[in-house]
Protein backbone atom coordinates (compact mmCIF):
# COMPACT_ATOMS: atom_id res chain seq x y z
CA UNK A 1 0.00 0.00 0.00
CA UNK A 2 1.12 3.53 -0.59
CA UNK A 3 2.58 3.22 -4.08
CA UNK A 4 3.59 6.55 -5.57
CA UNK A 5 0.52 8.62 -6.36
CA UNK A 6 -1.94 6.28 -4.60
CA UNK A 7 -5.02 8.32 -3.70
CA UNK A 8 -7.69 7.71 -1.09
CA UNK A 9 -9.95 6.61 -3.96
CA UNK A 10 -7.30 4.13 -5.17
CA UNK A 11 -6.99 2.70 -1.68
CA UNK A 12 -10.78 2.51 -1.28
CA UNK A 13 -10.91 0.54 -4.55
CA UNK A 14 -8.35 -1.92 -3.15
CA UNK A 15 -10.43 -2.38 0.00
CA UNK A 16 -13.57 -2.84 -2.08
CA UNK A 17 -11.87 -5.45 -4.27
CA UNK A 18 -10.68 -7.42 -1.25
CA UNK A 19 -14.18 -7.35 0.24
CA UNK A 20 -15.71 -8.49 -3.07
CA UNK A 21 -13.21 -11.23 -3.93
CA UNK A 22 -12.72 -12.45 -0.34
CA UNK A 23 -9.29 -14.01 -0.80
CA UNK A 24 -8.48 -16.85 1.60
CA UNK A 25 -5.14 -15.15 2.18
CA UNK A 26 -3.09 -12.37 0.66
CA UNK A 27 0.33 -10.81 0.94
CA UNK A 28 0.04 -7.18 1.96
CA UNK A 29 3.07 -4.90 2.20
CA UNK A 30 3.49 -1.17 2.27
CA UNK A 31 5.35 0.33 -0.67
CA UNK A 32 9.02 1.15 -0.37
CA UNK A 33 11.42 2.10 -3.17
CA UNK A 34 13.51 -0.73 -4.64
CA UNK A 35 16.80 -0.32 -6.48
CA UNK A 36 16.64 -1.23 -10.14
CA UNK A 37 12.88 -0.74 -10.53
CA UNK A 38 11.17 1.92 -12.66
CA UNK A 39 9.27 3.10 -9.55
CA UNK A 40 12.55 4.30 -8.05
CA UNK A 41 12.33 7.30 -10.41
CA UNK A 42 8.84 8.22 -9.14
CA UNK A 43 8.18 10.62 -6.29
CA UNK A 44 7.43 8.64 -3.13
CA UNK A 45 4.61 11.03 -2.22
CA UNK A 46 2.47 8.96 0.15
CA UNK A 47 3.42 9.77 3.76
CA UNK A 48 4.81 6.88 5.83
CA UNK A 49 2.02 7.14 8.43
CA UNK A 50 -0.59 6.84 5.65
CA UNK A 51 1.20 3.78 4.22
CA UNK A 52 1.28 2.14 7.65
CA UNK A 53 -2.40 2.86 8.30
CA UNK A 54 -3.49 1.56 4.88
CA UNK A 55 -1.33 -1.51 5.31
CA UNK A 56 -2.87 -2.25 8.71
CA UNK A 57 -6.37 -1.71 7.34
CA UNK A 58 -5.80 -4.36 4.66
CA UNK A 59 -4.13 -6.75 7.11
CA UNK A 60 -7.09 -6.43 9.49
CA UNK A 61 -9.58 -6.91 6.65
CA UNK A 62 -7.77 -10.01 5.41
CA UNK A 63 -7.63 -11.47 8.90
CA UNK A 64 -11.40 -10.98 9.30
CA UNK A 65 -12.16 -12.57 5.93
CA UNK A 66 -9.79 -15.51 6.56
CA UNK A 67 -11.34 -16.14 9.96
CA UNK A 68 -14.88 -16.05 8.51
CA UNK A 69 -13.93 -18.46 5.73
CA UNK A 70 -12.16 -20.83 8.12
CA UNK A 71 -14.99 -20.77 10.66
CA UNK A 72 -17.35 -21.81 7.87
CA UNK A 73 -15.34 -25.07 7.67
CA UNK A 74 -15.98 -26.04 11.29
CA UNK A 75 -17.92 -29.32 11.28
CA UNK A 76 -16.78 -30.28 7.78
CA UNK A 77 -14.51 -33.18 6.93
CA UNK A 78 -11.42 -32.08 5.02
CA UNK A 79 -9.04 -34.23 3.01
CA UNK A 80 -5.56 -33.44 4.36
CA UNK A 81 -2.09 -34.24 3.02
CA UNK A 82 -0.01 -34.72 6.16
CA UNK A 83 3.27 -32.79 6.01
CA UNK A 84 4.74 -33.92 9.31
CA UNK A 85 4.93 -33.28 13.04
CA UNK A 86 3.57 -30.04 14.46
CA UNK A 87 6.27 -27.49 15.20
CA UNK A 88 4.67 -26.61 18.53
CA UNK A 89 2.87 -29.68 19.95
CA UNK A 90 4.58 -33.08 19.87
CA UNK A 91 1.32 -35.06 19.89
CA UNK A 92 0.00 -33.35 16.74
CA UNK A 93 0.75 -33.36 13.03
CA UNK A 94 0.25 -30.66 10.45
CA UNK A 95 -0.98 -30.93 6.91
CA UNK A 96 -2.69 -29.04 4.12
CA UNK A 97 -6.26 -29.26 2.89
CA UNK A 98 -7.09 -29.32 -0.82
CA UNK A 99 -7.48 -25.54 -0.56
CA UNK A 100 -3.99 -25.23 0.97
CA UNK A 101 -5.21 -24.45 4.50
CA UNK A 102 -3.02 -25.54 7.39
CA UNK A 103 -4.72 -28.26 9.41
CA UNK A 104 -3.47 -29.45 12.81
CA UNK A 105 -4.69 -32.66 14.45
CA UNK A 106 -3.55 -35.42 16.83
CA UNK A 107 -1.22 -37.91 15.21
CA UNK A 108 2.38 -38.98 14.85
CA UNK A 109 5.14 -38.47 12.31
CA UNK A 110 4.41 -41.83 10.63
CA UNK A 111 1.42 -40.16 8.93
CA UNK A 112 3.71 -37.83 6.92
CA UNK A 113 3.03 -38.14 3.21
CA UNK A 114 -0.38 -39.74 3.65
CA UNK A 115 -3.81 -38.34 2.92
CA UNK A 116 -6.28 -38.51 5.79
CA UNK A 117 -9.75 -37.23 6.58
CA UNK A 118 -9.97 -34.63 9.37
CA UNK A 119 -13.16 -33.26 10.90
CA UNK A 120 -12.62 -29.57 11.63
CA UNK A 121 -13.45 -28.57 15.19
CA UNK A 122 -11.80 -25.14 15.52
CA UNK A 123 -10.61 -22.35 13.26
CA UNK A 124 -8.33 -19.36 13.44
CA UNK A 125 -7.56 -16.91 10.66
CA UNK A 126 -4.44 -18.93 9.81
CA UNK A 127 -5.32 -22.57 10.41
CA UNK A 128 -7.84 -25.28 11.17
CA UNK A 129 -7.76 -27.79 14.04
CA UNK A 130 -9.60 -31.07 14.18
CA UNK A 131 -9.66 -34.80 14.71
CA UNK A 132 -8.81 -37.55 12.26
CA UNK A 133 -11.82 -39.45 10.94
CA UNK A 134 -11.16 -43.16 10.43
CA UNK A 135 -12.66 -44.77 7.41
Amino acid sequence: MGFCGETEEDFAASVSLMEEVRFQSSYVFKYSPREGTPALKLEDDVPEDVKKARNQTLLDLQERISLEKNRARVGRVEEVLVEGPSKTIASRVTGRSRTHQLVHFPGDASLAGTIVQVKVAEATALSLKGERVQG
